[in-house]
């Protein structure tokens, strides 16, 4: 999710960027390792605004939705929080 742009990731703007400065004689920084993690928790709070978590009264049924710009993205997001949650 952190290179998925519907959860702030670059995707290939990252590429696009290091291109343009390299006609302009440029390096690009490369990422450091506190930018990644940084950038991993801003995916996590970009999936935390994308999911609902209900529990039923009374039963051992969870809902969980997902909601996304992409349904096959959407329905994956689903079904790994529903194994993490069944694997915890």
């Amino acid at each position: 999710l952190d290179k998925d742009p519907e959860f702030g990731g670059g995707g290939d703007a990252k590429s696009l960027t290091s291109s343009l400065l390299g006609l302009l004689g440029l390096q690009f920084r490369a990422p450091s390792s506190a930018d990644t993690k940084e950038v991993q928790l801003a995916a996590l709070d970009a999936l935390n605004k994308h999911i609902t978590i209900r529990k039923t009264e009374k039963s051992f049924i969870v809902d969980i939705e997902v909601w996304s710009t992409d349904p096959a993205k959407a329905a994956m997001l689903a079904n790994t929080l529903t194994s993490t949650f069944l694997l915890d």
